[in-house]
């Protein structure tokens, strides 16, 4: 073919207002798959199927790879979908650094145009996609290129434990500065401001936020109390 009408949509086009609730939808019920995620997508097994679904037994479809877990193998099933596309007379360019990261708008666009394709150009006979996949499912990536397995039906995916969080103490604030001495009038300090000085250096030992020089300048502020007495 020498190109096959319908490839190339604008920017504006209506395809690229269709949602991803509607998109993750049509994949699931056309291609008997499970995602949950647009990010699954980005390993591309799925568009490779869709082209398959168009354009049955016009390329290699047998070596896609459904259980790809990395990049490195995402690329393998990119370099096959471009064949198809070659091999069909599709002009469209794929950029395969931004769709392996599996990354939602990448991946969303793409699942976009590519839904607009098969609705124009699919013939509208019956497909087998799990018969033409020889039975095989994705392996369910959370997203964002990071591996991990859809959780079974009927099965709680394990809670995630995350540390306690430390409560952010306030700042002490210092005993203000007498009009007579710094540190109380009459040249000595009573029992309460060295209490007071007591309690703040302690509640400063125990908050990390603290800086050191902070807590350094209460210790000197003690002592020099203490030597007062």
């Amino acid at each position: 073919m020498s190109g096959v009408q319908g490839e190339s949509f604008g920017i504006n086009d209506e395809c690229y207002k269709v949602s991803k609730n509607v998109l993750l939808d049509w994949f699931n019920t056309d291609f008997c798959l499970s995602l949950n995620k647009i990010e699954q997508l980005g390993t591309g097994a799925v568009y490779c199927q869709v082209i398959d679904k168009i354009f049955p037994g016009t390329f290699n479809f047998g070596a896609v790879k459904w259980g790809a877990k990395f990049d490195y193998e995402y690329v393998e099933n990119y370099k096959i979908l471009n064949n198809a596309f070659r091999k069909n007379g599709i002009q469209k360019n794929l950029d395969v650094d931004k769709l392996t990261k599996c990354r939602l708008l990448d991946n969303t666009e793409m699942c976009q145009w590519i839904k607009k394709y098969h609705d124009i150009h699919n013939n509208g006979e019956q497909y087998d996609a799990v018969g033409r996949r020889g039975g095989q499912d994705l392996h369910y990536i959370l997203g964002g290129n990071k591996v991990g397995a859809m959780p079974k039906a009927g099965v709680k995916a394990a809670p995630v434990h995350r540390p306690p969080t430390a409560t952010t103490q306030p700042r002490a604030k210092a005993t203000p500065a007498s009009s007579t001495n710094k540190f109380g009038g009459g040249g000595g300090a009573s029992a309460a401001q060295i209490a007071s000085l007591e309690a703040q250096v302690t509640e400063l030992q125990g908050n990390n936020g603290i800086l050191d020089k902070e807590r350094e300048f209460y210790f000197s502020k003690l002592r020099l109390i203490e030597e007062m007495i």
